[in-house]
């Protein structure tokens, strides 16, 4: 089992720590693609729901990840 110390430093980790960015990510281009649509720019549309699209991917990766620590770690995953 790993110590809360070496837990810790899992969760500050590269891999983990983007998950509230690509969520606000997703959201922020989901949102923006819909803007553009609406306002006539279809390239600009694309290019932003492309980016949502591979943000949520990011998402669920990173959901995954954390599921993993948890089933591994149990609750030694969260600091207190």
């Amino acid at each position: 089992m790993l110590s809360l110390v070496t837990t810790a430093s899992l969760l500050c980790s590269p891999l983990l720590c983007p998950m509230w960015p690509a969520w606000r990510l997703q959201v922020s281009h989901g949102n923006t693609a819909a803007h553009a649509t609406e306002l006539g720019d279809k390239t600009l549309g694309r290019i932003c729901a492309a980016i949502a699209g591979d943000e949520a991917r990011h998402e669920k990766a990173y959901i995954k990840i954390v599921d993993a620590l948890f089933e591994r770690c149990g609750a030694h995953s969260v600091l207190h």
